[in-house]
């Protein structure tokens, strides 16, 4: 199922689903098709894990890049992969960490809270308009595909609304262009 991985000509690891769906949409709005681009995204919680993925690429000598929450998981995520003999310098240029925690906390961290309390109504929560920020994090969790497909196609069809996506996606899609 993966195996267009090994067609691609860079590839850039991410977390989970909503991971996926958001840099695909961020990257179009930012005017980067991955798949035009020769870019493969994996999600490494539903594929293996991410130190595997960052060994293979070396051995294949493919360009890779990591995208991971800020909480303990995502910076346990690094330390494995830093575990693998790969260096501070290259763990540094290489991965890319969500400042807040992990993804819903850093959206409405990044001020998103109008567009995904719209998404969740849009889904059928027509409470979701008076949540607070605690309650709206919680209310994402629970449907992390379901809201991050409806805000990627959003980001893909607006380059201003994906420019307010987190800072770690955007940066790693515009470090993917010209990535050896």
């Amino acid at each position: 199922i993966r195996g267009e991985i090994f067609f691609a000509r860079r590839w850039l690891l991410v977390e989970g689903q909503s991971d996926y769906h958001l840099v695909h949409g961020i990257a179009k709005g930012l005017d980067y098709d991955l798949d035009e681009n020769g870019v493969a995204v994996i999600d490494f919680q539903n594929c293996g894990n991410p130190e595997i993925f960052a060994v293979l690429a070396r051995a294949l000598h493919y360009p890779w890049l990591i995208v991971v929450d800020g909480d303990a998981a995502g910076q346990g995520y690094l330390a494995k992969i830093a575990g693998r003999s790969f260096s501070p310098q290259e763990m540094a240029r290489r991965s890319f960490s969500l400042p807040v925690g992990y993804l819903e906390q850093q959206l409405v961290a990044d001020g998103l809270q109008a567009e995904l309390k719209a998404i969740l109504v849009s889904l059928g929560n027509a409470a979701a308009a008076n949540l607070d920020d605690a309650a709206l994090i919680t209310t994402l969790t629970r449907d992390k595909s379901g809201y991050a497909a409806v805000l990627a196609k959003q980001c893909a069809e607006s380059p201003a609304l994906a420019q307010r996506m987190p800072a770690p996606f955007r940066n790693a899609i515009l470090s993917l262009r010209g990535l050896t």
